[in-house]
């Protein structure tokens, strides 16, 4: 995965979203795609779509530069102070 396609999932998924629900998604034993339409209200073939486009990106290796480009992007300082936690054990 290129660091265009990285992006492109990224946005795909949501910056907010994929740092929320990282663990969820890292974890392949937990059903992400249900957690998100419990929570947020999306269609089942979004949250399908934001759950395989955030997998990827982890699987990919590419969670550490995911989750700085995050920590560089116009979101709640909730979710900067989250993307700084998950940073830190990424090191």
């Amino acid at each position: 995965m290129n660091d265009q396609q990285l992006k492109r999932r990224l946005q795909s998924v949501g910056k907010e979203v994929f740092v929320t629900y990282f663990c969820e998604f890292a974890d392949p034993s937990i059903d992400a795609a249900a957690i998100l339409k419990r929570d947020r209200c999306y269609t089942e073939g979004s949250c399908k779509n934001r759950t395989s486009h955030a997998s990827g990106i982890i699987n990919a290796g590419r969670a550490k530069e995911a989750l700085i480009i995050i920590s560089g992007s116009r979101v709640s300082p909730q979710v900067v102070a989250r993307t700084k936690e998950l940073l830190a054990t990424k090191s």
